[in-house]
């Protein structure tokens, strides 16, 4: 087992006994036995998360490869228009996902700046005698000590294997909203072009690497799928209300005062804020709320991105 899945498992069991005793304080919120596991339990998550974090710099990069296959693409070589739009599009929605992941909805030239320089997304080789490209990317750990590159292409590689529009609707929250059109333009482009794929994401936290396997009919499927979701602008919505559930994860629900359930999705960015949080606490802030609509079924569902919380 390597150091990285080890410390990963270790972090996961400790967050699990650190909710465990959070719920009995908020039972009981004099339990004195329950502060104190608490307080301990968190120094140790602390440490954890500190090792995670320098083993994950010591890895520096991510690689995805991505493998294609029909006509234009034998004997290791591919038309250079088809390259470069295929390129293209996968950059953009890797770019969009780690944007989404680290800032929400947040945008300008400060903010791709910093997401650009901070996944430093690169061709790093190319398969000899074969046509795969080994693209790269640093692996950028987040407060946690997680790898944020690792997630955005594992992320990749769950969405693209669902099964029709309304399966990605309920995976849009992983991706953010402005990837849609980065996503349609690879499948397209793949589908005018004749091409098959196979993409490969490697992990130290897996035994085996994940492999997704686009045959023609899965790229057809997926680029009609995509052209059927439609997306409403985003609009504020103001809240207070109290912490019912918070997970490293980047999600928090909130039980507001007008009884509405929000479950939302909070951005790297704001992780000095959400740390400091704890159940049951009472808080208020902004939301934006925007609707994904599949137009063939009609499934829709409300997405809530946290732009601004307060104790």
């Amino acid at each position: 087992m390597s150091i990285i899945k080890r410390l990963s498992d270790n972090i996961a069991q400790l967050a699990t006994f650190i909710e465990r005793d959070e719920a009995i304080l908020f039972n009981d919120p004099n339990n004195f036995a329950a502060k104190l596991s608490v307080k301990s339990l968190k120094s140790q998550l602390d440490d954890l998360r500190k090792q995670l974090f320098i083993e994950n710099t010591k890895r520096q990069k991510e690689v995805i490869s991505l493998r294609f296959i029909g006509e234009e693409a034998k004997f290791g070589s591919i038309p250079l228009l088809s390259l470069g739009g295929l390129t293209d599009a996968f950059a953009g929605a890797i770019f969009e996902m780690s944007k989404f992941s680290q800032f929400g909805k947040r945008g300008g030239k400060k903010v791709n700046k910093i997401v650009k320089d901070s996944l430093d997304l690169r061709l790093n080789a190319i398969g000899a005698g074969s046509t795969i490209l080994y693209i790269s990317a640093k692996t950028s750990p987040d407060l946690f000590g997680e790898s944020l590159t690792q997630q955005t292409f594992d992320n990749f590689l769950d969405f693209v294997s669902s099964e029709n529009a309304d399966a990605m609707i309920e995976k849009i929250s992983e991706v953010g909203t402005a990837s849609i059109k980065h996503y349609a333009s690879f499948f397209k482009r793949l589908n005018e072009d004749n091409l098959e794929i196979d993409i490969t994401v490697n992990s130290p936290f897996r035994e085996q690497s994940l492999t997704w396997n686009g045959s023609s009919e899965k790229i057809i499927s997926l680029y009609a799928a995509l052209s059927t979701l439609n997306v409403s602008d985003p609009s504020p919505i103001e809240f207070e209300g109290e912490v019912i559930s918070l997970s490293k994860k980047g999600t928090i629900e909130i039980l507001s005062n007008n009884g509405y359930n929000y479950r939302a999705k909070y951005p790297e960015a704001m992780l000095d804020a959400i740390v400091n949080l704890h159940i049951g606490q009472i808080c208020n802030g902004r939301f934006l709320k925007t609707t994904v609509i599949n137009s063939v079924s009609g499934k829709e569902k409300m997405e809530f991105d946290l732009i601004e919380i307060t104790q």
